[in-house]
């Protein structure tokens, strides 16, 4: 759910961000480019983290001695069966997939309609004539309603060929079958269509007088299919408009760079906020200040930093490392609860070994969900004595200990 609600957003800034600076912008090729960025980026960005290490490059050595991380899976290997069979989920498929088998029909359709009639190939299209739809296009195929066509309209739909525009409208199509939830993508849709329609009324009718008049008085009694370029597309007006607009490369080069520049900025925002969008660590004043004179020293294979007292001795758990993986393992499981939200994570937990080797001050410095840290939390408190840490005299000593979980499913 969050994943919908992220990529709606994304989609609806691109839009907005658009409609206020590149619409109706005689600058169709950066807009027909920039549409279709709009139309792809907002499904990719929410999978787009910035490393721990660069989001909170400090914390880490600020927190006592790293365990090795411990990963915790599911016992079932996966998301559980009645998260998959929830009715949102299954609301979700069935949608996508009448929408899915839609696009092929209306695929099978067209060329079915190609089938039934013959062909007139020329280099780069083939006109297809008397077919009762169009004029349209697709692809290299050019569809006349009758057996004869104004050679403007067939010089509109050979730049639609030309220029790929059909390669434009599938890719929105499928992303639309998985995004149809999403509003703003009709609307980068539309507008992808009308900027498509500018190259082609460019190519074709720049510098006659009576193009307009063309595109009004073929603008009754089309017939067309929803897959195909038609040569009548609204906004009329806008067209017509467009074809007056002379091109002022300042304004073109203004417009074009502030929209890179907010689409970056806006993309490196939400590219932080989702790599903060968890728990922060929260280090005391005492933890703050402590760090600054951290000390690492290595135990065994693991690099640890000692906060406050070195211990010549470190403490251990009872059988050493691996005994304290095996315990990890066996006694910590995934909650049903997150399993059923789709959750997953580290959870940090921080702890004292004391003098006597109890765990104390148990707590989590970070996790993305309650129902982690209380299971984190609970496998910690369940541990046996530790053997206590020794200073040089062999006087027993309290360390910071922290244990990375990581929850996978």
């Amino acid at each position: 759910m969050t994943y919908l609600i992220q990529t709606t957003i994304y989609t609806g800034v691109f839009w907005l961000l658009y409609r206020l600076v590149l619409r109706d912008r005689p600058m169709h090729q950066f807009n027909r480019l920039y549409l279709l960025v709009a139309f792809l980026l907002p499904f990719i960005l929410p999978f787009v983290m910035l490393p721990d290490r660069v989001v909170r490059p400090a914390v880490r050595s600020a927190v006592g001695i790293r365990i090795p991380e411990i990963t915790i899976a599911p016992a079932t290997g996966g998301m559980p069966v009645r998260t998959l069979l929830s009715p949102v989920l299954w609301s979700y498929g069935i949608v996508c997939f009448f929408l899915l088998c839609r696009l092929a029909y209306q695929l099978y359709s067209f060329y079915r309609l190609l089938s039934q009639y013959p062909r007139e190939d020329h280099r780069f299209f083939s006109i297809v004539r008397g077919t009762g739809i169009g004029p349209a296009s697709r692809y290299r195929f050019i569809l006349l309603p009758g057996e004869t066509a104004d050679a403007r309209i067939i010089r509109h739909e050979a730049a639609h060929v030309r220029r790929m525009h059909s390669l434009d409208l599938d890719l929105c199509s499928l992303l639309l079958v998985a995004g149809w939830y999403n509003p703003f993508l009709y609307l980068l849709r539309r507008e992808l269509r009308v900027v498509h329609e500018y190259q082609a009324d460019l190519e074709a009718g720049y510098g006659d007088s009576d193009y307009g008049e063309l595109l009004v008085r073929q603008s009754f009694g089309l017939c067309t299919l929803p897959i195909v370029h038609s040569f009548f597309h609204h906004p009329l007006k806008r067209r017509i408009m467009m074809l007056q607009k002379k091109k002022d490369p300042r304004s073109v080069l203004l417009a074009g760079s502030c929209t890179a520049l907010l689409s970056a900025l806006f993309i490196s925002a939400a590219v932080m906020v989702q790599s903060c969008g968890q728990k922060e660590w929260v280090l005391s004043p005492e933890e703050k200040t402590a760090a600054k004179a951290d000390t690492v020293v290595n135990f065994g294979d693991v690099k640890f930093t000692e906060i406050k007292d070195r211990a010549e001795q470190m403490p251990s758990f009872p059988g050493g490392n691996e005994a304290l993986t095996g315990f990890l393992q066996k006694h910590l499981s995934y909650p049903a609860a997150a399993q059923a939200k789709g959750i997953q994570g580290r959870v940090i937990v921080q702890f004292f070994v004391d003098e006597a080797g109890a765990l104390r001050d148990i707590s989590v410095l970070k996790s993305p969900d309650r129902s982690l840290s209380e299971a984190a939390i609970d496998v910690v408190s369940k541990m046996p004595r530790w053997e206590p840490g020794r200073d040089a005299a062999g006087k027993p000593v309290a360390v910071k200990f922290v244990l990375p979980v990581s929850f996978r499913l």
